[in-house]
């Protein structure tokens, strides 16, 4: 096996349906430092240090070790990532601000057996539309700094998808209005996600996340339409969620379905069978393997994933599911005419900044 061929066998470990047969000798050092990088790099150590210390990944003492080291690592970054969280959604609350936990400590504590095999970077919440603004203000007062500004007043409440902001020490605080950017994050209803909420606790503060299905739907969308290629824990999660948790497969088809997000879901889970060389077969990996996009939902796709993906393919992509007349020219406008901040922090001038959009939009009409 190769290094990327065990790395892969190593963020399978625990589902029994993957093919993925686990080194029986201990890897030689180039190999192992191989292998241990990639699995740091796409955060799951955990995953490594488990298959160890069970007994199926055979290692040497100075390996298991190192596997040691790497995890207590990730594990430090995931308690202060968590004192973020828990900060933040207090805050939150205090000024009756709702908002749901996504990925990170909400998979870490509902979805994986053991918190300690699920690491994450930074600290995700969906924030209702009308409430985001408000949220924004309230971490900046609280010495947040948001990394680009808003790219036309209103912008993020009605088409956008979110906002990064960070704090003085480096860590990230990911703010979602939707799922994703662009056309398919346009069509995730908000009331459907909100609903339902699954509370779970972190040092005596109680929190709230997605409900099963919603959180899949959600790991799909992330692991579909985020890196590309998508890291290996994203579809780690897809495949965590569908096989060992509570997830109504028929509801999470049914939603995707209304929100016009099949595609989405299919691509995610071939993704994450093939990946981590799954057999089990249920009815959603059913339905994955055997899904045909129409002409459109493949046109929308290759928005984020194809050849011609761009911030500009996915602006004229979204054009095309904005429902009515004035919305779309709000869109359109904000899109062409962003605000003077948001012009300044790329460098260029407002003038050049229509130039460029209006090329791009001739471009990708052709």
């Amino acid at each position: 096996m190769s290094p990327g061929e065990v790395a892969a066998a190593v963020a399978a470990h625990g589902l029994a349906g993957s093919l993925w047969d686990p080194p029986r000798e201990p890897l030689a050092d180039d190999a192992w430092r191989a292998v241990l990088n990639t699995v740091t790099y796409q955060r799951y150590p955990g995953l490594l240090l488990d298959a160890i210390e069970s007994e199926r990944f055979a290692a040497t003492p100075h390996q298991r070790d190192e596997a040691q080291e790497a995890h207590e690592t990730s594990m430090l970054v995931a308690l202060r990532l968590e004192q973020r969280l828990v900060a933040v959604s207090t805050a939150l609350v205090d000024a009756g601000i709702d908002h749901r936990v996504l990925k990170g400590s909400a998979y870490a504590a509902l979805v994986y057996p053991d918190p300690a095999l699920r690491s994450f970077g930074d600290v995700d919440l969906l924030i209702p539309a009308d409430r985001f603004a408000d949220t924004v203000q309230l971490l900046e007062q609280r010495g947040y700094l948001r990394l680009w500004p808003e790219i036309h007043a209103g912008y993020d409440r009605r088409f956008g998808k979110g906002a990064t902001l960070r704090d003085d020490e480096g860590i990230e605080l990911d703010l979602h209005r939707t799922f994703s950017l662009g056309p398919f994050g346009l069509g995730v209803d908000a009331a459907t996600v909100f609903a339902n909420p699954v509370k779970f606790e972190l040092a005596g503060t109680a929190l709230q996340a997605l409900e099963p299905d919603m959180m899949f739907l959600h790991a799909c969308f992330h692991a579909a339409l985020g890196d590309l290629p998508p890291r290996t824990l994203a579809l780690r999660d897809v495949a965590q969620l569908l096989l060992l948790n509570d997830v109504d497969e028929v509801r999470v088809l049914d939603v995707a379905a209304e929100w016009g997000a099949e595609c989405v879901v299919a691509r995610a889970v071939r993704l994450s069978w093939e990946a981590l060389r799954l057999a089990d077969v249920t009815r959603v990996s059913a339905w994955a393997m055997h899904y045909e996009p129409t002409p459109r939902d493949q046109r929308l796709l290759d928005t984020y994933v194809g050849e011609r993906r761009s911030h500009t393919a996915k602006s004229l992509a979204s054009l095309r599911v904005i429902p009515g007349v004035r919305h779309k020219v709000a869109f359109l406008w904000a899109s062409l005419f962003p605000s003077r901040e948001f012009v300044e922090s790329r460098s260029g001038s407002r003038a050049a900044w229509v130039r460029r959009g209006l090329g791009r939009t001739a471009k990708g009409a052709e």
